[in-house]
C-alpha cells in the first residue's frame, strides 16, 4: 500500500486571511495544493507553473509534485509515468516508445525510467522548484494515502479503493491523512447535479485523519449547482454547516486561495457603499430562462441591485419582458408558429418569430427556454430548469420589483421606430406602466440605443437615462461625450470597448471609462458570463478575476447573467481597492500572459476600434405611430426608417478553450 503514499511539503507563504474558525481537523484554514503549480495555464510542473502558483494569498501554499524517476534515479515532477502526454518527448525521441506492464495493464509510451536525467533536462521541460532541493524537512513531512476511483484496484492489497475506504481505521495506522476524488465527498448524479454529501470527511476527522480533495479545475465542467463559478465549488467543500476539507488539490490555486481568503464565512456581509451596481441581464438568465418570474426571483435572492426588463410588444399592445423581439431563441415559438416566421432586416438579419406578430395569449402559452451560449461544446446551463418559469408583463415585473424592494429597475427599449409602423408605441407603454406602478423607493433606469427614445423621458428628473452603445469603440471624443450628456446620464458598453483582447489575450485597456467620467457620465459594462469560454485567457477561467479587473477600471455597473457571482464579489472585503489593510484580488495586468507566449501564439496586429464621435450619437426623431388599421394593411418594411446608428452593429468574439494556451506554451517550454 506504500505505493499510494504521498509526501506533502508545506511552504509558508504570506497571508491576509483573518483569524477565523474552520471545521478542518486542526481548526486552521484549509490548505491550497497547487497540482504541478499553476497547471491550468502553464505546462504542469514547469518553472512558470510553479512561479505563478506562488502568487497566492493563503497562509500555507503547498506545491504538488507527482514524483517520477529517471534511468539514473533522479526524481522529477510529472503526474503520469508516460511523458508523451505532457511534454514534447515523442517528437524529440520518436524511436524510444516502449511498452511496460503497469499494475497488470500493458501501457505504451515514453517513460522517464528509459532516459538519463541530463538528457531529459536538456531536451524537455521537467523542472521542479529549487525549494524542493536537496531534501524536504523530514520533521514536517506528512504521509497521505491517495485514493483513486472507487472501482480501481490498489496493487498491493488487491482491493478496490472503494473497499479500502470502508476501513479508515486501518489507513490511520500508517498515514496522517487521505487524498480523495472530490466526488467521494460531494457525489454528482448522472444529470450533473449534487447529491447529499457523504460522511467521509466527518468520519475521517473523528479518527484524526486529514482529508484532502482533488479534481478541481476552473475549465472542467462541474456540477450545474455551481453555475460555472469555480469559487462556488471550492466553498461547497470548505464553507458549509457540516464539515470542511483540510486541503484542495487544484490546477488553479489562485482561485482556491481567493475562495478561502475572500469568500468563505462571508455570505451575510453587505457591499460597501459606492461600489459598482450589480445589474441583471434578463434576470438571473444564467440559471433560469431569461426574463421569467424564476429568473427575476433568483436575481433578487442573489442580491442584485438592479433587475432589468427588455420590453417587447405583443400584437395586441401588451408590454412584456423578453431578451429579444424574436421569440424563437428564448421560447419554443419557432416550433409553435413556424408559419409566422419572417425576416425583418430593420431588426435582425436572421429569420425569426417576432413578438408583435403574436397576441399576448399566444405568447403566454409559449414555453420559455434557457439560452446556453456554449451549448455546442457541451456547456449547458441548468438543463433541469431549461423550460422553467413564465414570461412576465411589464406591469407584473414592476410589481415584483416593488414587492421585493429591490434597489432599482432598468427598462430597456429597442426597435421603437419599427414598432411605430406596426401601430405600437413602446414609449407610451413604458410610461404608462411606470406611472401606474408608483415605484417610490426604487431607482428607475431607462435604457435605449436610440437617443430619440431617451428624449421621451427627459421631463422626469427621477429617471436615470442610459444610452446603450452596442458598437465596439476604443475611446470617446470630448464632443461625443458632451453630446451623450444631453440625452443620458450613463452609457452601457460591451466588454470589448473596455478591454482589448484579440484572440482572448488582454493587450490593453481603453480610455472609454475615463472619457465618459470626464463628462460626468456613468459607465455600465455588459454582458458578463461565468462560462470560461467567455473569458479572456488572462482571467484564468475565473469570472471573479474579470470582475476585479473591470471594477479596478472604474466601471459604475456590472451587467451580468450570473448576479450571484457579482454580488458575492462585491460583498467581499477583497473587492475594496481603497482599503490598504486587507488583501485585494488584483486586476489582470495587460500583456501579462501573452508576454510569456511564443511568437507564433501572438495574435496578429489589429487596427484599434474607432473612437466614438459626436456624429455617431444622435438618432433621427421617432416617426408617428401608424393607426392600427393602417398598420395592418400597409407593408411596414417599405416604410420602416433606417436603424438608429447606435444599434447598427453587434460585435462578437470567438473563444477557444484554455487548453490551447497550454498547448502553445508547452511548445515554448519544451524547447
Amino acid at each position: 500500500m506504500i505505493k499510494s503514499l504521498l509526501f506533502l511539503s508545506l511552504l509558508i507563504h504570506t497571508t491576509f486571511a483573518q483569524n477565523r474558525l474552520w471545521q478542518t481537523l486542526d481548526g486552521n484554514e484549509p490548505m491550497v495544493i497547487a497540482r504541478g503549480g499553476m497547471s491550468g495555464i502553464f505546462p504542469e510542473s514547469s518553472q512558470f507553473a510553479y512561479e505563478f502558483a506562488m502568487q497566492s494569498p493563503v497562509e500555507k501554499l503547498t506545491l504538488w509534485c507527482d514524483l517520477q524517476l529517471t534511468k539514473d534515479g533522479v526524481g522529477f515532477c510529472q503526474s503520469d509515468l508516460r511523458l508523451d502526454n505532457s511534454t514534447s518527448i515523442a517528437t524529440v525521441f520518436p524511436n524510444d516508445e516502449k511498452t511496460y506492464n503497469v499494475n497488470g495493464q500493458e501501457v505504451r509510451g515514453w517513460f522517464g525510467v528509459d532516459f538519463l536525467a541530463d538528457k531529459l533536462r536538456k531536451e524537455i521541460t521537467c523542472k521542479s522548484p529549487t525549494r524542493f532541493h536537496p531534501l524536504v524537512n523530514i520533521a514536517r513531512t506528512k504521509l497521505i494515502f491517495r485514493f483513486l476511483k472507487a472501482n480501481e484496484v490498489e496493487p498491493t492489497t488487491r482491493k478496490t479503493y472503494g473497499e479500502l475506504l470502508k476501513d479508515l481505521a486501518n489507513i490511520k495506522t500508517f498515514a496522517s491523512g487521505i487524498l480523495v476524488p472530490k466526488e467521494y465527498i460531494w457525489p454528482v448524479d448522472a444529470n450533473g447535479y449534487l447529491e447529499k454529501p457523504t460522511t467521509l470527511a466527518s468520519d475521517a476527522h473523528k479518527l484524526g485523519l486529514l482529508v484532502y480533495a482533488t479534481g478541481f479545475a476552473n475549465d472542467l465542467p462541474a456540477s450545474y449547482n455551481y453555475s460555472y463559478d469555480p469559487t462556488n465549488e471550492y466553498l461547497q467543500f470548505i464553507d458549509n454547516s457540516q464539515f470542511s476539507v483540510d486541503g484542495l488539490l487544484t490546477d488553479f490555486p489562485t482561485t482556491a486561495a481567493n475562495a478561502i481568503v475572500c469568500f468563505a464565512n462571508n455570505q451575510n456581509a453587505a457591499p460597501a457603499k459606492g461600489k459598482a451596481l450589480v445589474i441583471t441581464h434578463n434576470g438571473a438568465s444564467g440559471d433560469y430562462p431569461g426574463c421569467t418570474d424564476l429568473a427575476y426571483e433568483k436575481a433578487v435572492t442573489d442580491g442584485a441591485d438592479v433587475i432589468d426588463c427588455s420590453v417587447q410588444m405583443s400584437k395586441d399592445g401588451v408590454a412584456f419582458c423578453s431578451g429579444s423581439a424574436d421569440l424563437s431563441g428564448n421560447t419554443n415559438a419557432k416550433t409553435r408558429f413556424m408559419s409566422r416566421a419572417s425576416t425583418i432586416p430593420e431588426i435582425q438579419q436572421n429569420n425569426g418569430v417576432f413578438s408583435f406578430e403574436l397576441t399576448w395569449i399566444e405568447i403566454q402559452n409559449l414555453k420559455p427556454q434557457i439560452l446556453s451560449p456554449n451549448q455546442e461544446v457541451g456547456l449547458q446551463r441548468n438543463p433541469a430548469n431549461k423550460n422553467a418559469g413564465k414570461l412576465m408583463t411589464l406591469a407584473d415585473f414592476l410589481q415584483l420589483a416593488k414587492t421585493k424592494a429591490v434597489h432599482g429597475v432598468l427598462i430597456n427599449l429597442e426597435n421603437a421606430a419599427y414598432l411605430a409602423t406596426k401601430g405600437l408605441s413602446i414609449t407610451e407603454a413604458v410610461s404608462g406602466a411606470l406611472s401606474n406602478a408608483t415605484l417610490d423607493k426604487q431607482q428607475i433606469f431607462i435604457q435605449s440605443d436610440d437617443t430619440s427614445v431617451l428624449s421621451n423621458f427627459k421631463n422626469d428628473p427621477s429617471y436615470t437615462r442610459v444610452l446603450l452603445i452596442k458598437e465596439k469603440v476604443s475611446a470617446a471624443t470630448k464632443q461625443a461625450a458632451e453630446e451623450i450628456k444631453k440625452y443620458a446620464d450613463a452609457v452601457s458598453i460591451p466588454r470589448s470597448s473596455l478591454v482589448v483582447a484579440p484572440k482572448s489575450y488582454i493587450l490593453s485597456y481603453t480610455s472609454v471609462v475615463k472619457d465618459m467620467h470626464a463628462a460626468n457620465i456613468s459607465v455600465f459594462v455588459s454582458v458578463l458570463k461565468n462560462e470560461f469560454l467567455s473569458l479572456a485567457f488572462d482571467y484564468y477561467a475565473d469570472p471573479i478575476a474579470e470582475l476585479a479587473t473591470l471594477t479596478s477600471e472604474g466601471v459604475d455597473g456590472l451587467v451580468t447573467e450570473f448576479p450571484h457571482t457579482a454580488t458575492a464579489y462585491m460583498r467581499s472585503t477583497c473587492s475594496d481597492f481603497t482599503n490598504n489593510s486587507t488583501y485585494v484580488i488584483p486586476p489582470v495586468e495587460a500583456n501579462s500572459l501573452i508576454s510569456v507566449a511564443p511568437q507564433e501564439a501572438q495574435p496578429p496586429a489589429e487596427a484599434p476600434a474607432p473612437a466614438l464621435e459626436a456624429a455617431d450619437v444622435v438618432d433621427p426623431p421617432l416617426p408617428s405611430v401608424v393607426a392600427a388599421d393602417a398598420a395592418s394593411t400597409t407593408d411596414p418594411a417599405a416604410k420602416a426608417p433606417a436603424l438608429a446608428k447606435s444599434g447598427a452593429h453587434q460585435t462578437s468574439a470567438a473563444h477557444v478553450g484554455l487548453s490551447l494556451v497550454t498547448i502553445v506554451l508547452l511548445r515554448m517550454f519544451a524547447r
